[in-house]
């Protein structure tokens, strides 16, 4: 069981990076790990947080408002993926993430 694996890693570890995760699955693996580190004598603020939310790594659309969910509920950063076909999709892509991403969140 995942929650079993994370009692070792707030114990020791220096955070948790899950893959495909919802939000509520995050806020729980934060919310776990933050308890076990601190029974653990461990200062919580210093675990990190990584998640790739459930279907970005497919290219699923990641707005300001869910980076925002995620920033609440402890994560620190959130990974994205693309599937796009080739050089000048990415682009186009990453050129679309700076506007509606980047640019919008600098002041988060």
């Amino acid at each position: 069981m995942a929650l079993r694996r994370i009692g070792g890693i707030g114990g020791i570890g220096n955070g948790w990076c899950g893959n495909n995760a919802n939000l509520e699955s995050a806020r729980q693996h934060v919310t776990t790990m933050n308890v076990i580190a601190t029974a653990a004598g461990r200062d919580a603020p210093v675990l990190s947080f990584t998640v790739s939310p459930l279907g970005t790594v497919y290219g699923a659309p990641v707005g300001p408002a869910d980076v925002e969910q995620y920033a609440e509920a402890g994560i620190d950063q959130l990974i994205v993926g693309a599937v796009e076909d080739n050089a000048e999709q990415y682009e186009k892509l990453i050129e679309a993430a700076e506007e509606v991403l980047i640019v919008p969140l600098e002041n988060v």
